[in-house]
């Protein structure tokens, strides 16, 4: 059983450390384009700047920690910045596994209603994360990134990092786009606007 267990974890890891095939895009590679999978997504610029001008002012959690949110205009990726706040921290000293969580819906969030070609509400219906190391009196950051775009639903990965730069939380999550819902006005809209 052992000797076994031992080739099959063998096995394995030498799959993992050979390089991607072309076209492919190997998880903890966030530096990389989403072309690849994604096509020819445009993503509106206009539409980018609304939602984080607004980020703030639709959502009383975003202005209780304290989250500024930007964009990478190239590949549609929302980025969730939230300087250091000793109020989120556990008994510990370290910032609250709750917070990782938060940023990275966050991101995913964002990344997921820009990939649309109009304002829309977007439902988080699955977020599953790994903490892969404590973060202790630093600025996070996270970043989203859409892996599948969809007519009903999208799917994005999300890493967190801190000042330094070390991932300490990745993410997937899968957001249901409601069309009828707008972001900007945060009101429900008729058939008969865009």
């Amino acid at each position: 059983m052992v000797i076994c267990y031992n080739i099959c974890v063998k096995k394995v890891a030498a799959r993992l450390l050979q390089p991607c095939r072309a076209g492919r895009i190997r998880p903890g590679a966030p530096q990389m384009g989403v072309k690849a999978t994604l096509g020819n997504l445009n993503f509106n610029k206009q539409r980018m700047e609304a939602y984080r001008q607004n980020f703030s002012r639709m959502s009383p959690i975003v202005r209780l920690f304290g989250m500024e949110l930007s964009f990478d205009e190239k590949t549609g990726s929302a980025i969730v910045d939230l300087p250091y706040n000793p109020h989120l921290d556990h008994s510990q000293g370290g910032i609250h596994g709750g917070v990782y969580a938060t940023l990275l819906d966050t991101a995913g969030w964002f990344t997921a209603a820009i990939a649309h070609d109009t304002d829309c509400w977007v439902a988080t219906s699955e977020l599953s994360f790994h903490l892969l190391r404590h973060a202790r009196r630093t600025a996070l950051r996270a970043v989203g990134r859409l892996l599948k775009a969809g007519k009903r639903q999208n799917v994005c990965e999300m890493y967190l990092y801190d000042a330094e730069g070390n991932l300490v939380a990745h993410g997937t999550g899968t957001f249901i786009i409601l069309p009828h819902l707008s972001f900007i006005s945060g009101k429900r809209r008729s058939d008969s606007e865009p």
